[in-house]
């Protein structure tokens, strides 16, 4: 069965979600271990440093959990909601945190 066009669109949109959320989540782990823990006395860690402590969670954490869309009836459509959804989740998380961290320290 080919795909259609519109579906197509929808998984390139996936993908370059996919893409973002994958490149953000340091920034935000990177950020949120600089605002908490740096003032506890550790050490700053870099891009690359949390880059690897994210994929390192990831893989031990990979399959816990039932946020993701049903299977064998999702969408193109109903997939890209679910990532967008993640991505804004993870922008507001950040927003919560650094609120935190400015009224913490």
């Amino acid at each position: 069965m080919p795909i259609k066009s519109e579906d197509f669109i929808y998984y390139v949109l996936i993908c370059i979600l996919l893409i973002v959320a994958v490149l953000l989540w340091p920034v935000v782990l990177r950020s949120s271990w600089d605002w908490f823990l740096v003032p506890l006395g550790m050490k700053r860690i870099g891009y690359l440093h949390a880059l690897g402590i994210h994929l390192t969670l990831k893989f031990f954490t990979w399959g816990y959990g039932e946020d993701s869309p049903k299977k064998e009836k999702s969408t193109a459509a109903e997939i890209f909601q679910h990532q967008l959804g993640r991505l804004m989740a993870l922008i507001l998380v950040t927003g919560f945190l650094y609120v935190i961290h400015l009224y913490a320290f």
